[in-house]
């Protein structure tokens, strides 16, 4: 079984995701074969869905409603059309590359439009935030103790997977992750931390076959 990890850590928000899927990466290595993209666009992507067709991919970086950007401002999986959140027109579209795969796309904003559209073009399940994925970060970077809550939690979906758990059972984990550290952080007074727990709980969006497994 094949895991394709996507992540460009171009900017300090996504150089905490680069940080924490390393972590994950390394876990996941025990039970399956793992592949880490650090330099994504159109081809690279591509060619790694070719070799090692995973059934499960996890794409972090910046996202929008209709697509996601690799490396240097490519958008490596979308739709075609103007995105207003990315700011900029999709020329192509590629959302049958995740035909019969689970999908995380661990990104801001693609529980609009783009995981629905990998679902209708074959996907087995998806996952994905509909809002920005939010987190508290500190001027040394990651790990920190803010932002510690915030990945941990959202990585529960594929570690629930990993467990031999249906993708319905790992968000389920997920979301209840967000819930328990809500709580954490209110009782430590962290409001702020809290609050963006608590969004990124009421913005994780499931799509497809709950029954899907790795």
């Amino acid at each position: 079984m094949s895991i394709l990890i996507v992540c460009c850590p171009e900017d300090t928000s996504i150089q905490y995701g680069y940080y924490y899927l390393r972590s994950l990466a390394d876990h996941l290595a025990k039970k399956h074969k793992v592949v880490f993209l650090r330099t994504a666009i159109l081809s690279t992507l591509y060619d790694a869905l070719v070799k090692f067709d995973p059934r499960l991919v996890i794409l972090n970086s910046h996202g929008g409603s209709k697509g996601i950007k690799g490396c240097n401002e490519n958008v490596i999986l979308g739709i075609k059309n103007f995105d207003p959140d990315l700011n900029l027109k999709i020329q192509d579209e590629n959302p049958s590359w995740m035909s019969d795969r689970i999908v995380y796309l661990f990104t801001c904003n693609c529980g609009k439009e783009l995981a629905p559209a990998l679902i209708q073009h074959g996907a087995s399940a998806v996952v994905a935030f509909d809002r920005p994925f939010i987190f508290t970060a500190s001027d040394s970077g990651p790990p920190d103790n803010d932002s510690y809550p915030s990945f941990i939690s959202a990585l529960q979906f594929p570690l629930g997977l990993d467990e031999g758990k249906t993708a319905g059972e790992a968000f389920n984990d997920m979301k209840n992750s967000f819930l328990y550290y809500v709580t954490m952080m209110e009782e430590q007074n962290n409001i702020l931390t809290a609050k963006y727990l608590f969004y990124n709980y009421n913005h994780a969006r499931f799509f497809g076959d709950t029954h899907a497994k790795l």
